[in-house]
C-alpha cells in the first residue's frame, strides 16, 4: 500500500489597508451685492358711475279660463236585504251526558 502524508509550509497571509486619501476643504464666499427694490405706483383711482335707464316693468295677468262646474247623477239602485233565518226556526238543543265513574279494581 502506498500512503502518502502532505504538510503545507505556507505562512499566513496579513493584509493592512492604509488610506492615502488627503482632506479636501473646500470654502465658497459670496460676492453677491445685495438687491433693493422701491417701486412706486403712478396709477391713478378710478371712478365708475353707472345710472340705470331701464324703465319698470309691471305685469298684469288676465285669466280667460271658464268657471268648470261639474253635476253628479248616481244611478244605483237602493239594496234591500231580506234575512231568511226567522225566529221560529232557531231551536237551541241541549243534550245532557251523565258520567258515571268506573270503581277501582
Amino acid at each position: 500500500a502506498i500512503t502518502s502524508t502532505a504538510t503545507s509550509t505556507r505562512a499566513a497571509t496579513t493584509l493592512t489597508p492604509t488610506s492615502t486619501k488627503v482632506v479636501t476643504t473646500s470654502t465658497l464666499t459670496s460676492t453677491k451685492a445685495a438687491i433693493t427694490s422701491t417701486a412706486t405706483s403712478t396709477r391713478a383711482a378710478t371712478t365708475s358711475t353707472a345710472t340705470s335707464t331701464r324703465a319698470a316693468t309691471t305685469l298684469t295677468p288676465t285669466s280667460t279660463k271658464a268657471a268648470t262646474t261639474s253635476t253628479l247623477t248616481s244611478t244605483k239602485a237602493a239594496t234591500t236585504s231580506t234575512p231568511s233565518i226567522t225566529a221560529a226556526t232557531l231551536t237551541n238543543a241541549i243534550t245532557t251526558t251523565t258520567y258515571v265513574p268506573i270503581s277501582k279494581q
